[in-house]
C-alpha cells in the first residue's frame, strides 16, 4: 500500500481537491484530513480552503476508484488568501415564529435543540471562516448570552447593534466597517436560512469572476421557486390526472446567502435594503453573479418551516 502525503504548509496557494483515490495494487486509497474535511466518507468531497497548513493523507481502507486530480486555482490577490469573516443578519423578529420569538430573535429559533444561526456557523466553518459579526438588534442580548466571545463553538463572536432600525443593506454597511482592512471578501447570510450547499461553491465561482472582472462586487446563491400550492394535472378533456406537491417551476429565487466585495460597503444603502437598492444597479454593470443550486435549502419563516428544518437535520444525525 502506497502512502501519500502532500503538505501544503506555507503555501500561497489555494487547493480543491476531489476525493481523490490512488490505486497500487487493489486497496490503496487517498483520502483527506483538515479541519471542515470529512475523510473516507464520500466518493467527492469539495474540502475547505484555509490559510494555514493542511495535510492529505492515505487512508488505506477506503476502496480504490480513481486516481489522485489535484486543481491549483490561480493566486487572487482579492481573496487575500482567506476568507475569514462572516456577517450574519441576526435582527429578524420573527412575527410568523411567535409566540417562540416574543423573547428572541428568529435566528434563534432552535432547530432540534440548536439555533439556526448554530448552524450557519458550523456551516461557514467549513469554508475557513473564524470570525462572525452578529448584525443584530431586536433582543440581540439573546445572541450574546449564547454565543458570548464565540470561543465554544471555535469562532470568534463579534456585534454590530443597531440603535435604530437601518434595514438590511444599511446593517451591512455598518457591520463592514468592523472587518479589518486586510480581509478583501466576507460572507453575508440571512440569519433564518440553513442550506447543505458546500459554501467554497461560492467562493470558486467568485474566484473566476474576479479573475474575469477586477470590479465585480457579489456572488449570491439561488436556489428553484417550489410553488407553494399543490397542482392538478388535467387532460385536454379536463379529466384530472394527477395531483403533485412541492413543484418545482421555472423561477429561481435569492437564497440570502452571499459573498461580498468588501468594496461593496460603497453602494451599500446607509438605511434601506441592499436586494433593492443595490443589487439591481450591479446587476446592470456585470458585478453580480449567481450559482444556482438544488441543494437542500429553507428560509425559516414560520413554525411550518422550522417543522421542516428539524426534519432534515435530524435526517443527517
Amino acid at each position: 500500500i502506497k502512502i501519500v502525503t502532500i503538505n501544503l504548509s506555507g503555501s500561497t496557494d489555494l487547493f480543491e481537491l476531489s476525493f481523490a483515490r490512488w490505486c497500487s495494487g487493489s486497496t490503496s486509497a487517498f483520502g483527506a484530513v483538515s479541519p471542515g474535511s470529512n475523510p473516507g466518507r464520500a466518493a467527492t468531497i469539495l474540502l475547505s480552503w484555509y490559510s494555514y497548513a493542511t495535510l492529505y493523507k492515505n487512508f488505506a481502507d477506503v476502496p480504490c476508484q480513481e486516481p489522485i486530480t489535484i486543481q491549483r486555482f490561480q493566486n487572487v490577490d482579492v481573496l487575500g488568501y482567506r476568507l475569514m469573516y462572516a456577517l450574519i443578519l441576526s435582527g429578524g423578529m420573527g412575527e410568523r415564529l411567535r409566540p417562540l420569538t416574543n423573547e428572541m430573535p428568529k435566528p434563534m429559533a432552535p432547530v432540534n435543540g440548536k439555533p439556526i444561526l448554530w448552524y450557519q456557523i458550523q456551516w461557514l466553518k467549513l469554508a475557513g471562516v473564524t470570525d462572525v459579526i452578529f448584525l443584530a438588534g431586536y433582543r440581540w442580548e439573546t445572541i450574546k448570552e449564547y454565543f458570548g466571545d464565540g470561543g465554544d463553538f471555535e469562532i470568534n463572536a463579534h456585534y454590530s447593534i443597531e440603535d435604530s432600525p437601518l434595514g438590511r443593506g444599511g446593517a451591512i454597511r455598518k457591520g463592514l466597517d468592523m472587518v479589518p482592512r486586510d480581509q478583501s471578501l466576507v460572507f453575508v447570510l440571512n440569519g433564518d436560512t440553513i442550506t447543505s450547499e458546500n459554501p467554497n461553491t461560492l467562493i470558486a465561482d467568485f474566484q473566476r469572476r474576479i479573475t474575469e472582472n477586477d470590479s465585480h462586487m457579489a456572488t449570491i446563491m439561488l436556489v428553484p421557486m417550489i410553488s407553494p400550492y399543490g397542482l392538478v394535472d388535467i387532460n385536454s378533456d379536463n379529466y384530472v390526472t394527477g395531483f403533485r406537491e412541492k413543484v418545482e417551476i421555472p423561477y429561481w429565487i435569492n437564497a440570502g446567502i452571499y459573498i461580498f466585495n468588501k468594496n461593496i460597503i460603497n453602494v451599500l444603502p446607509s438605511v434601506g435594503d441592499h436586494e433593492t437598492e443595490t443589487f439591481p444597479d450591479l446587476s446592470k454593470s456585470n458585478q453580480i453573479s449567481a450559482i444556482l443550486s438544488r441543494e437542500y435549502w429553507r428560509g425559516i419563516d414560520s413554525l411550518k418551516d422550522l417543522r421542516e428544518a428539524e426534519d432534515f437535520v435530524t435526517s443527517k444525525l
